[in-house]
């Protein structure tokens, strides 16, 4: 930030730029009252927008591709145990219960992991989610009885994800801000990758293995993996205690001497000191001090004072809506393609081609939802899906119109799960952050857990048809569709604007 000169106009130079800065955020306070710095956003010289951001970006990207990931190959697996009757007397509903609770703990954790960043530190957690998830993966192929994959593929597993990848985007936020939906966008693309590259894998590998080999195999090269992006995440600041900015901060410039003024001018100058005392009063500070071995981040802390907003709020009930319709298709429509004569491979490219299409979209919608708002562009991305849904997978018999329904379904709902994060992080201050993206988290596990299972009951009361299901997962997402339209409009009711 460059500095000012002195001049014999400093005051009124400095009154004309304190009006220019509260052209858009001046507030109404009585004169004796002090802003909070809870109050408002924080100052955008919190984030570097780039430098080692980079790096935390690509560990990210990794712990999603090999963790998030695993998530999309379930479906895979399911259709394998009862194929080959690896697990007797243990029906699809069974596995999907499996599924859906591993799903759910990878999000169900996430207040408890903003607590524990406070208390052990950002390296302690990540290693200790390395670990937890390695033993439950690997110990899932000593699996003899179907309910041995709860403590195994799916609470261990989904629990050491949550701690990887709760932490880990948390550390990424810090550097980014205009860059944010953009660079979560590319994070969260990993989990997409992840399940494009991984179901035809664990597919090829799973028919010439066998069940056990392949999961040994692949958990190896999971560990090796994560364990080197674990050594790019590092966040600017500690979760537990206040820390110095570092060295990307701007610095508040000096403020110019006052200029001895004639006897004639007093009471001209004194009336222009206090116009420009109202004025700072109706002006939330920036969270900079003169002095950079002075200044400090923010406090990062657990808290519900985030509930406060009803907008926030309602995201959050919308996340949970959006959790409820996601994952259910992925976890159905494989054994639904071979129910209606379509071959095992077809069916695991259905899975290849929505999380293709996530990898795609989820940037490329990042990059749109930084210019025209993250809420419109969460709007029209619940549109589509609830859309196709309602219209494509009502009427899917053929391995064409399955494959469009899950570009789009996939694709747009990927979209949601991203945007979720970012609306979330844009709503509080930077101390605040954690809690709301962590407590929207949790509320998706509570989507997670009863999604896949309630679409099941009503597909086996169809004796294995989809129409049930569709008209249940459209009807979410458009319920979804009408709180995100409630939020936008109370934020903001101009049409044409970036919200």
């Amino acid at each position: 930030m460059a500095t000012s000169e002195p001049s014999d106009k400093s005051s009124f130079t400095d009154q004309q730029q304190l009006t220019q800065d509260t052209h858009a955020t001046q507030i109404s306070m009585p004169s004796s009252s002090k802003p909070q710095q809870e109050d408002y956003n924080p100052s955008q010289e919190y984030y570097p927008e780039g430098g080692f951001g980079w790096f935390v970006l690509g560990g990210t990207f990794v712990i999603t591709y090999w963790m998030l990931g695993m998530n999309a190959v379930w479906g895979i697996l399911q259709e394998y145990f009862l194929a080959n009757q690896t697990f007797p007397d243990t029906d699809s509903q069974q596995l999907t219960w499996i599924g859906s609770i591993g799903c759910a703990s990878v999000y169900v954790a996430a207040p408890m992991v903003v607590l524990l960043n406070s208390i052990l530190g950002t390296k302690l957690v990540l290693s200790f989610g390395l670990i937890l998830g390695s033993i439950g993966f690997i110990g899932g192929s000593f699996a003899t009885q179907a309910w041995h994959l709860y403590f195994s593929l799916a609470i261990p597993f989904g629990l050491g994800t949550c701690f990887l990848y709760i932490t880990s985007c948390a550390a990424l936020n810090q550097y980014f801000f205009k860059k944010r939906a953009f660079t979560c966008g590319i994070a969260s693309a990993g989990s997409s990758i992840g399940g494009a590259t991984l179901t035809p894998l664990m597919g090829y590998m799973l028919d010439r293995y066998g069940y056990r080999s392949t999961i040994r195999i692949i958990g190896g090269i999971l560990i090796a993996c994560v364990a080197i992006a674990i050594g790019c995440i590092r966040p600017l600041f500690s979760f537990s205690a206040p820390a110095p900015l570092r060295k990307f901060d701007l610095e508040q410039p000096p403020q110019p001497q006052p200029q001895p003024q004639p006897q004639s001018q007093q009471p001209r100058q004194q009336q222009q000191q206090q116009d420009a005392d109202e004025i700072r009063i109706a002006t939330p500070p920036l969270p900079l001090s003169p002095s950079p071995a002075k200044r400090e981040a923010p406090r990062i802390h657990l808290g519900f004072s985030v509930f406060q907003s009803v907008n926030y709020t309602l995201l959050v009930i919308a996340a949970m809506l959006f959790a409820l319709a996601y994952y259910a298709p992925i976890v159905l429509v494989p054994t639904y393609a071979t129910s209606i004569g379509l071959t095992s491979g077809q069916a695991a490219s259905l899975i290849s081609v929505s999380t293709g299409t996530t990898v795609i979209l989820r940037p490329i919608m990042g990059l749109v939802a930084d210019r025209v708002g993250a809420l419109n562009t969460m709007i029209l991305s619940a549109l589509v899906a609830g859309t196709s849904c309602l219209v494509l997978w009502m009427m899917a018999h053929s391995f064409a119109v399955l494959a469009a329904f899950m570009a789009l379904f996939g694709g747009f709902q990927g979209v949601l799960s991203l945007l979720f994060m970012v609306a979330a992080s844009k709503t509080v201050t930077l101390d605040r952050m954690p809690s709301a993206m962590s407590f929207v988290i949790f509320s998706t596990s509570l989507g997670y857990i009863l999604g896949s299972p309630l679409t099941s009951v009503i597909v086996n009361h169809e004796n294995g048809g989809n129409r049930g299901a569709a008209i249940f997962v459209g009807t979410i997402d458009f319920l979804c569709l009408a709180l995100l339209v409630a939020i936008r409009f109370r934020t903001n009711r101009e049409v044409f604007v970036a919200v």
